[in-house]
């Protein structure tokens, strides 16, 4: 949040903490959808699975643009 200009500090707090929000409003929905315990937990850590490849994508993507750039 330090990263970005005073003038926008507000808004980006907000959105951060809604997207956390958002995040525990999903957990009962997600609970009562999937009652078996197991399912449950793979539903709820899977994003946590796919999101390092993510990264890893828009790291490479990122990489190519600047080295074409320089």
């Amino acid at each position: 949040m330090e990263l970005v200009g005073e003038r926008y500090r507000p808004g980006l707090g907000t959105a951060i903490q809604v997207a956390f929000s958002l995040g525990y409003m999903l957990q009962p929905v997600l609970a009562y959808k999937l009652r078996d315990e197991f399912w449950y937990q793979v539903a709820a850590t899977s994003p946590n699975l796919v999101f390092p490849f993510i990264v890893m994508y828009v790291q490479m993507q990122f990489l190519t643009v600047a080295l074409v750039v320089l």
